[in-house]
């Protein structure tokens, strides 16, 4: 008999970040190995609950309750109407993907007892909060006394601790994160499967770059240097900045493109410290996946500086495009990229520094990147042979495929 996956999602929250990207992905697999796919959409641009079914996914629209993004708070209401609709059979598996979730898991595993519950760790809580610092986490977890941060953090991580033991198995993306699970969280090893993202092949075929610069407005003899992603500190983006300031004293006829989601805080950020380079400097905003295709394929090198990370999807669209890379060596980035092999890798070090030492190291990977055609042809190699052999959607497929049927 075919298996029942249903899909949990937050509907807003995903629009937001790379949660969205994992399910087009996910139902894509699911729907190429057959299993039969329910979509349960929280927050859902609807009026009342709805039931469609588009595209062989069965979608249970939940709307916006009370005017209140928490859906949580509401787990009694959605327990009713999961009763209602999902029999409970050992063909079930739930798939859980926002974060904290305990209360929502604690009724599907009260009221389906029967079926399974796989939490896939997109984020965890504390890496934003300590800026995916496992140093300073461990440090917080041992203090005695805590003040309100540390109280909200460690609230936080138990938990997460307890969603874990709540569900049949967690998938998380990475080796890093696999090791955290371990060691920190305490979760047995023979509950967690690694499974890392994955994406089809898509990707813009250019015969005429010079063409392409002309319509994007590009002068000539400027070099583009790419961050997409959130425009905030967590992603690196500010070190980035300071970082370029640094660059564009060798190389000025350098241009930073920005693309993706940001607030004021940014644009404050470069009026306040670093107005001067402010002109070299391009908000893009957010863009269709078609357009911002178009900046890869004119890009001279990529920066993925964030701090932390779990299987990013711009590093693979990256890779996909045989993009130039130089990324950090932050929480799941490290296990995407190594030294000179498909990326230069800039360390972090140690943050009570205010990043100088990661700064510094952005600076040297970036001028070294810009100075060699030839190590930019073979990171190019290297990022384009490692996305087949491990970003392709074909082996996201392949190991869900072997979770399912177990």
């Amino acid at each position: 008999m075919s298996k029942n996956v249903y899909i949990l999602d937050d509907s807003l929250s995903s629009r937001e970040n790379g949660i969205g990207t994992f399910l087009k992905e996910f139902v894509s697999i699911m729907r190429e190995l057959d299993f039969r796919i329910h979509l349960l959409s929280f927050n859902a641009k609807t009026e009342g609950f709805t039931i469609r079914e588009e595209y062989g996914v069965k979608r249970y629209l939940f709307p916006i309750m009370n005017n209140d993004r928490e859906y949580q708070k509401y787990v009694g209401i959605i327990n009713k109407f999961m009763l209602l609709y999902i029999p409970d059979s050992t063909d079930n598996l739930f798939f859980l993907n926002h974060t904290p979730c305990e209360k929502l898991l604690e009724s599907i595993k009260s009221s389906h007892p029967l079926s399974k519950r796989v939490f896939i760790i997109h984020d965890l809580i504390w890496t934003e909060l300590l800026n995916g610092s496992l140093e300073r986490l461990k440090h917080v977890l041992s203090k005695k006394e805590k003040d309100e941060t540390e109280k909200n953090i460690y609230s936080y991580f138990r938990e997460e601790q307890r969603m874990y033991t709540l569900v049949d198995r967690v998938v998380c993306l990475s080796e890093s994160t696999f090791k955290i699970l371990t060691d920190i969280y305490k979760v047995p090893s023979c509950k967690i499967s690694i499974i890392p993202n994955g994406i089809r092949t898509n990707k813009l075929k250019v015969r005429d770059t010079d063409k392409l610069r002309n319509l994007l407005f590009l002068p000539e003899r400027e070099k583009i240097m790419l961050y997409v992603g959130r425009a905030t500190e967590q992603k690196g983006l500010f070190a980035l900045i300071r970082s370029f300031e640094k660059v564009l004293k060798r190389e000025p006829n350098l241009r930073l493109i920005v693309v993706g989601t940001f607030k004021e805080e940014a644009l404050e950020y470069i009026s306040k410290n670093h107005s001067s380079i402010a002109s070299r400097i391009t908000f893009i905003g957010f863009i269709p996946r078609k357009e911002l295709f178009k900046w890869y394929a004119v890009t001279d090198i990529a920066v993925i500086p964030s701090l932390y990370e779990q299987c990013s999807y711009v590093g693979m669209e990256m890779m996909m495009h045989g993009l130039p890379i130089i990324a950090s060596d932050g929480i799941g980035l490290r296990d995407m990229f190594r030294q000179g092999e498909n990326a230069l890798v800039a360390k972090i070090g140690n943050p009570k520094n205010d990043y100088r030492e990661y700064i510094a190291n952005l600076t040297n990977c970036i001028n070294r990147l810009l100075d060699s055609g030839e190590l930019k042809e073979r990171i190019r190699s290297g990022v384009t042979d490692t996305y087949k052999k491990q970003y392709h959607s074909r082996h996201m497929r392949e190991r869900y495929k072997r979770l399912i049927e177990v």
